[in-house]
């Protein structure tokens, strides 16, 4: 996928200036176009490969890889992950904010 075909898809799902990006919408977003930029042909064998073991290790792997990957799929993989810690921030922040509302009902 091209960069600029990236470019449309985001505004057409959240709009210009990303107005309609919500936590919902955002994983929907990212759960389908982890689906489309998928590799491995369908119904093909998934393979992982993966040979590290802790969370860091993956994501030093992760970053030294995207170095040397074509300009534009390297923007879109950085730009997706950015988006998805960013939301999953913001869904713990609303979480932690809004869970006191509920205490009164989870006490009975």
């Amino acid at each position: 996928m091209t960069l600029e075909a990236f470019r449309r898809l985001v505004r057409e799902q959240f709009g210009p200036d990303m107005e309609r990006a919500t936590p919902q919408n955002v994983r929907e977003f990212l759960d389908r176009m982890q689906q489309e930029l998928d590799t491995t042909p369908p119904g093909g064998p998934y393979e992982l490969s993966e040979g590290e073991t802790s969370y860091e290790a993956i994501l030093r792997t992760f970053f030294s890889e995207i170095l040397d990957a074509p300009r534009d799929q390297a923007l879109i993989q950085l730009w997706m992950l950015g988006l998805e810690l960013a939301f999953a921030d913001l869904h713990d922040t609303i979480e932690e904010e809004i869970s006191p509302l509920f205490r009164p009902w989870e006490e009975t």
